[in-house]
């Protein structure tokens, strides 16, 4: 790879190649995040899980405008996490920052809206099939509140 005089690795980073490299990464990061929400047996614990991991959308976003801003900032001079050794000045960290921003917001939000996709759409829901109209299904025993049925524990049947 090239080098120009300052020691700086060429060709200089795009915009476009970093975000298209962040994507990639944030779609192939959904696999194992859907493979432990497989795992996952309770209905209401995975969508609490994938509303929590939904949430990185939000982080997304703030460091997708942060990349950008740093990278607006840097101007033409735009080095790679590796170009860390060529900074002389405290400020020349601006030109390595907008990049890892950029990726990791691209990476964080595309990831946090596939999951929050998830949440509404592949988790399967408890069917109801084989119950009349009449029957409804109450948590009862300690710690669930003024149950019905003050005996036993866990889901039971009443009509």
């Amino acid at each position: 790879m090239a080098v120009d005089r300052e020691g700086v690795r060429l060709p200089r980073l795009r915009p476009v190649e970093v975000a298209r490299r962040g994507v990639v990464f944030g779609l192939l990061g959904v696999v194992p995040l859907v493979l432990v929400t497989a795992s996952i047996s309770d209905h209401s614990d995975r969508e609490e899980f994938l509303a929590v991991f939904s949430a990185l959308a939000i982080f997304g976003a703030l460091f997708l405008v942060t990349g950008a801003g740093f990278w607006w900032l840097s101007k033409e001079d735009i080095r790679r996490l590796r170009d860390w050794s060529t900074i002389i000045t405290q400020a020349d960290s601006v030109t390595i920052i907008g990049p890892i921003f950029l990726r990791s917001g691209c990476v964080s939000s595309f990831s946090g809206l596939l999951l929050s996709g998830c949440t509404t759409s592949w988790t399967p829901r408890l069917t109801t099939a084989g119950c009349t109209s009449r029957t409804r299904f109450v948590l009862d025993g300690p710690g669930h509140g003024k149950s019905p049925l003050p005996q036993g524990r866990g889901l039971t049947r009443v009509r």
